[in-house]
């Protein structure tokens, strides 16, 4: 484009029906080439792995608490849990986790379709407990990112 203009920047207007359509109009030619994905086994098999609640929650330590972000058939969005580390170490179907934050129920307050992308940590020195932290959050999973601060 001359100028160094960018030709597509129209298509920022995410939630614009003109850009809708065009995501429509190639998503409908994507599907006529290559078929509809949810028709295959092997979708089905890895949609099947991914919503599983016999997945090995991965954790990470943050004060007495282990934490883990969790999707599955009931939680599309996600929750963010923890337990102890005592707790954690039973067989996984065992495990009494204590809800943190719902991205589901949340989304659905606000009227929003929130994405999870994450938290960082407020950290005062290793002396310090870390008692806050910013989550990330994304409306509609798009590359924007809310910020919001959250006490642990």
């Amino acid at each position: 484009a001359e100028g160094g203009e960018d030709p597509h920047v129209w298509l920022e207007g995410i939630e614009e029906e003109k850009c809708l359509d065009w995501v429509r109009a190639k998503n409908a030619a994507s599907l006529g080439k290559f078929g509809d994905p949810k028709e295959s086994a092997t979708y089905n098999r890895i949609l099947e792995v991914l919503e599983s609640k016999d997945k090995i929650a991965s954790v990470s330590k943050i004060n007495e608490h282990c934490y883990n972000f969790w999707t599955d058939a009931d939680h599309v969005r996600g929750i963010w849990r923890r337990c102890s580390l005592e707790e954690y170490r039973k067989p996984p179907a065992e495990v009494n986790w204590e809800l943190v934050l719902d991205i589901d129920a949340l989304g659905k307050e606000e009227g929003e379709s929130w994405v999870w992308h994450g938290k960082t940590l407020l950290d005062e020195g290793p002396e310090k407990r870390k008692v806050r932290c910013l989550i990330q959050l994304s409306p509609g999973g798009s590359d924007a990112v809310a910020l919001r601060e959250f006490d642990l």
